[in-house]
Parts: structure tokens; sequence; C-alpha cells
């Protein structure tokens, strides 16, 4: 004899809720006669139900959704309402909405406990959030974040075009690894020629593909604006599907963040063309210091000295290594003492000498890390959608 399981519903012809109990592979037994069950009544009663309800609110959780429907069906069967699927994740969010969001928690905290239990994660994170909340932080987005929207890393791309072109690539990865990527960039640019160079810089960094991963997440979270090194229009579509659209600008950002306007603060410039274009070794002296140094009466540190003074930043997607960015601020903090705290989501160092000398350095910026596990870029996603569902008031 089979075993009965408890769980999903029944509506009777006068269109109450009924639990009911139904058997893997069967039809539906409630606790009701069947000569008071109709099944297309059923179907309709739902279907009227779920046009009621804002459908959008089940569609925001699609991860738990499927997770919940593929658990479910794999233990019990398919839920068929005269001869119609209807998902058990449907079933419970407009029938037992109470149930559903307990289930869902359940199901998000033992997800997010891996994240939250690194290091110092669940404090950091937590501060974070009261920053959210009270409008105070800014995302920092670096090419990381656009990865899985089918964007190259700068660092990809650099090699990428060394590879192609012939060059050694070897001191292409000792430059990169010490920073120097504006100099990489001057040696393509010499071998390519500036037209060329350019039609692969453009072709490289428009978006193909729709927006997946966890950038989506940002529209959700933050209000105050964006500002990114990145060259890509990933953002500003992002923001778009969203219904929340922010324009991008390339220059005059001291005069729009000081007003606290919020824009996608594009500071190395875009794909379209050079004009305020931040890449070349010239491009980088320009906008931030003569000869690889920090000179904090131009434009981007001006800019950025202006933000860390009234906002926190959260690096998002950045590597924070030995690029000019990450010098601007350590110099920023060094010359003038910030007084507002940063943070950085990264990857985190196996060896735990390493993790304390990079967490040192970047302390040097006044940024703190919240970590992911060594190759484990999923979790990125996991960070941000715990910081989206706890400002939300979810968890």
């Amino acid at each position: 004899m089979r075993e009965e399981k408890s769980l999903l519903i029944k509506l009777g012809s006068s269109g109450s809720l009924k639990l009911a109990k139904w058997m893997p592979g069967s039809k539906m037994e409630g606790l009701v006669s069947s000569d008071e069950f109709n099944e297309q009544i059923a179907l309709e009663k739902f279907e009227h139900l779920a046009t009621q309800l804002k459908s959008h609110l089940y569609d925001r959780h699609a991860d738990f959704n499927s997770q919940f429907d593929e658990t479910y069906i794999t233990e019990y069967g398919e839920i068929n309402i005269a001869g119609n699927k209807v998902k058990p994740s449907q079933i419970l969010f407009y029938f037992y909405n109470d149930e559903y969001k307990q289930q869902m928690k359940m199901s998000l905290e033992e997800r997010f406990n891996e994240i939250l239990s690194l290091e110092t994660n669940e404090d950091r994170i937590n501060d974070l959030i009261q920053l959210v909340k009270n409008k105070r932080v800014v995302p920092f987005v670096g090419a990381g974040l656009t990865v899985s929207c089918g964007m190259p890393t700068w660092t990809s791309f650099l090699n990428d075009q060394a590879t192609e072109n012939e060059l050694d690539l070897e001191m292409f990865k000792s430059l990169i690894s010490k920073g120097h990527y504006e100099n990489c960039a001057d040696l393509l640019l010499e071998q390519m020629t500036g037209p060329r160079f350019n039609e692969r810089y453009k072709h490289s960094f428009t978006l193909r593909q729709s927006v997946v991963g966890p950038i989506k997440y940002l529209p959700t979270i933050f209000t105050n604006g964006v500002i990114t090194t990145n060259f890509d229009e990933v953002l500003e579509k992002t923001y778009a599907l969203k219904s929340r659209p922010l324009d991008a600008i390339t220059d005059d950002w001291m005069t729009h963040v000081k007003k606290g306007n919020n824009f996608i603060y594009k500071i190395h410039g875009t794909i379209e063309g050079t004009a305020n274009r931040v890449l070349t070794k010239n491009e980088y002296d320009s906008k931030y210091g003569e000869n690889g140094s920090v000179n904090l009466e131009r434009v981007l540190p001006k800019f950025l000295r202006a933000c860390t003074e009234s906002f926190s930043l959260m690096f998002v997607g950045c590597s924070l290594t030995s690029d000019r960015t990450f010098q601007t601020l350590k110099k920023i903090n060094s010359d003038f003492g910030m007084t507002t705290t940063h943070f950085a989501i990264l990857q985190k160092p196996e060896d735990r000498a390493k993790r304390n000398q990079r967490e040192k350095e970047l302390v040097e910026a006044n940024i703190f890390p919240i970590w992911f596990e060594a190759e484990r870029y999923e979790q990125v996603e996991l960070i941000l959608n715990y910081i989206k569902l706890k400002f939300e008031g979810i968890l």
C-alpha cells in the first residue's frame, strides 16, 4: 500500500480552501467527498487567485521556486489539475503564503550559512546592510562582476590581445601582476596601431547576451548611483531592465556627486571612442598623476575623495591590488584619514598568513573584506542576494 502524503490543496465547488491528502500517481483525494470537488473549478479558482495577487512577488524568488519544485516533484510527482500542470511552489505561494515564506527562509538560511561562517563575514555584512538601509553605500563595480554576462576582464583582454599579436605573454603577465595595465595597453597600441586597437577594444566590451549573474541584484539594493571603471554597457542595461534606468556620465563627476545625483559614474570612459577614456599610460597620468603616481589635485583622485567623504563604497568585481585606483584610495586615507568605512567582496586567500597580509593592505585604504572561498565565484551572487533579502526584510 502506498504511503499517503499530505500537502496539496483542494478547492470545493463553493470555492473554500481545503487541505487534501494525495497519493503519488493518483488523483487528489480530498477531505471533502468527490462529488463536492471539480478539477476544472479548482483550476479556475487557482488561476483567478493568481491574477488577483501580484505575481511578480512570486517571480522574484525564482531560485527558491525551482529548487522547491524539483525537490517536491522528485519525491511526490507532478501536480495536475484538470489536465494542467501546476507548480508546487505556486500552490504554496498562493494558498499557504506564510508556509511559503517560512520554507523559503529556512532554505535560504541554509544556503547563506556557508558565506556567513567565513571569517568575520557575518558582522561585516550586517554592518554593510545597516549602511545600505541608511542609503549611505555606493557600489564600485569592476570587470569581475560582468564576466557572467560575457564580458572579459581587463587582464584577460590584454592577455588575449598580446597572444593574438605575438607579443611576449610572460612580460604582459609580469606587468599585470604589478598593476601596470597602462603599460600593457601602450605596448598593444604600438603593435596594433590606434584604429585597430580601438576596434578590438570596442568589440570585446560590447554586450551580446542577457544580463545574468550577481550584477542583477544591484538595482534593488543601491539607489545612490554606481561608480565603475568598466567600459561596457552592462550596468546601463541592468538598471534599465529593473525599470530604474540610470544615465551614464563620463565627465563632470564632481558637480554631480556633490549634488547627490544618481548616475553611473564611468570614471574610465566607455567603449564609444577615446574621449575621457583611461586606458593608456598618458591617459592614466592625465587623470591620476604623472609616472604612476597619485596627485590628489587631479580629477579622479578629487572625485574619489569626495565620494569617500560622503559614502561608504562597496567594491565588487575589483582586484584592489596595485592598480592606480587602489593606490589613490590608500593615499587619500594616508593624507586625510577616511571617516567612512568601505567594503570589498574578495576571494579569500587560502593561506592564513597571506590572508592577514591582504587584509592589512586593504585596511590601508579603510577597506574591509567580505570573503568568498577560492574559485567559488557563485558565492558573490549569494552574498549580494543575502544583502538584498535582508534589505527587503525577507530574512
